[in-house]
This record gives C-alpha cells, sequence and structure tokens, in this order.
C-alpha cells in the first residue's frame, strides 16, 4: 500500500478539513450571527453569511470526495477515469476566475488521480461480470 501523502483521496480529506477548520474559526463571527438569527432561514440575504456557508460546505465537499476516491484506492478498484480530469478542469476554472486561492491544488490532485489510474493499469468502471453477478443475486424471486 501506498504511502497516503501519495494517494489523492487522504490528501483532499486533509484539505477538506483544513478549508473547514479556517471557514468555522476565520468566519465565526457569521456562523454566530446564524446562530442567534435562529438558524433557519439565517444565510440569505446577507453575503457575508453566505460567503461563509459556502466556504465551509466546499470544505465539506472536499472531505466527501477524498473519502470516496480513498475508499476505491484502498480497495483496488482505481479511480473513475472522469475524476482526474474534472480535477483538472475545476483547477483551470477556479484559478482564471480566482487567481489568488487555494485552486491550484486541484493541479497535483488531478496529477495524483490520473498517475493512480494509469500506474495500476486500473480505472474503475462497470466490471461486467462484478454486474451481472449482482444483478443475478438481487434480482426479485431468485
Amino acid at each position: 500500500m501506498s504511502r497516503w501523502y501519495t494517494r489523492v483521496g487522504p490528501l483532499m480529506i486533509a484539505t477538506g478539513v483544513v478549508h473547514t477548520a479556517f471557514g468555522v474559526a476565520v468566519g465565526w463571527g457569521a456562523l454566530a450571527d446564524i446562530w442567534h438569527d435562529g438558524v433557519f432561514n439565517a444565510v440569505e440575504p446577507h453575503r457575508d453569511r453566505e460567503s461563509w456557508f459556502w466556504f465551509i460546505v466546499t470544505g465539506w465537499s472536499w472531505m466527501i470526495t477524498g473519502a470516496f476516491a480513498d475508499r476505491l484506492e484502498h480497495r483496488g478498484e482505481g479511480l473513475p477515469r472522469w475524476f482526474p480530469w474534472n480535477l483538472l478542469a475545476l483547477g483551470i476554472v477556479g484559478i482564471i476566475l480566482i487567481p489568488v486561492s487555494g485552486l491550484w491544488l486541484f493541479f497535483p490532485y488531478a496529477w495524483l488521480a490520473y498517475r493512480a489510474g494509469s500506474a495500476g493499469g486500473r480505472t474503475a468502471g462497470i466490471n461486467e461480470d462484478t454486474w451481472r453477478f449482482t444483478a443475478r443475486e438481487s434480482a426479485p424471486g431468485r
């Protein structure tokens, strides 16, 4: 098994944890305002609250995506072929729109995801034998 810092999954999880913790720490005032306003429907139309809400959601999304990638890497299934290309596309669009940001991390993560898929010669897809087996086992009346 490769070291955690050479796999895209754990690195994306770590990025999400740091991103979310930073959002909670620095956006604490906006989060406290949301709490004091009763939470429900307390974000819009306040732009500062919206910004911190989406900042924290983005960190959480990094953790979910990283956990997805890590699980596939651990199981030896490889990552889907579309995964590194989408990371690359998000990185390109992101740095065009916000060049001074952490969006540059999409590039090494896309490279690691691509390398993981090509190094082992495996990328995740539908394994037809497994699919048929699963479909037969889960068919009603069997």
